[in-house]
């Protein structure tokens, strides 16, 4: 997402719904484009009005994985025991690609959509590849996850690194951000670690009994291949 993080309309006091009418629409919407089932929609839809979680933003929840393409760039799609889903990909090529609301939805009716994405620029000197601003995301309908970094993928002896993240955004759909980080994990990899950034996110669901959560969104390289992940 380019430019500052997406703004959030008025917070729901604790006997409010969490999402608006028109965000729940927007919700639906998003999961019907990824395939997932009218009935299964309903029951997410309902669980986030009563304030519980998604399966989605539980890092124990079990999933199943597919490789999928949303307007020409891949993406890896994970679907939850509850149905919900997620989207995570690195924009690694030198086109450029939008993939507006089949990211995000929009947020408390506030439409905050990913403009056209300028993907990485790639260059290559002495045996290394270059990429250059390179768009890395992650979404689940109501949490999503950018930011920008540049990394190297070495040739023979030189080891694959990141750097430069920046550009850090987050659009929360009933929840309040309780706070976010952005940091290189490791410049560098190792025989045995990828290079690695880190985007972390924290959260609290709106609804009567509050719920916390902590989404980490990582871009790691390691011999030769850039992959993001949660």
């Amino acid at each position: 997402m380019l430019g500052a993080p997406a703004a959030i309309a008025d917070e729901p006091t604790p006997s409010e719904s969490p999402i608006t009418v028109t965000a729940a629409e927007d919700l639906d919407s998003w999961m019907e484009t990824l395939a997932v089932p009218a009935d299964e929609r309903a029951a997410l839809l309902l669980k986030l009005e009563n304030g519980q979680p998604w399966d989605s933003l539980n890092p124990s929840a079990t999933f199943s994985t597919e490789e999928i393409s949303l307007s020409g760039l891949p993406v890896e799609k994970r679907t939850y025991a509850d149905g919900s889903v997620s989207v995570t990909g690195v924009a690694a090529s030198d086109s450029s690609t939008s993939i507006d609301a089949l990211i995000e939805p929009s947020a408390q009716g506030v439409a905050v959509p990913f403009a056209s994405i300028s993907e990485c620029a790639i260059a290559g000197a002495a045996g290394d590849t270059i990429y250059s601003n390179c768009y890395v995301f992650h979404g689940t309908g109501i949490v999503t996850l950018s930011f920008r970094a540049d990394y190297i993928t070495g040739g023979g002896t030189t080891p694959d690194s990141v750097s430069n993240p920046w550009d850090e955004a987050n659009l929360l759909v009933g929840y309040s951000l309780a706070g976010e980080s952005l940091s290189i994990t490791r410049a560098a990899e190792t025989s045995t670690l990828p290079a690695e950034i880190r985007y972390r996110v924290q959260g609290t669901l709106f609804g009567p009994f509050p719920t916390t959560m902590e989404v980490s969104l990582r871009l790691q390289v390691k011999d030769g291949i850039a992959q993001a992940t949660v």
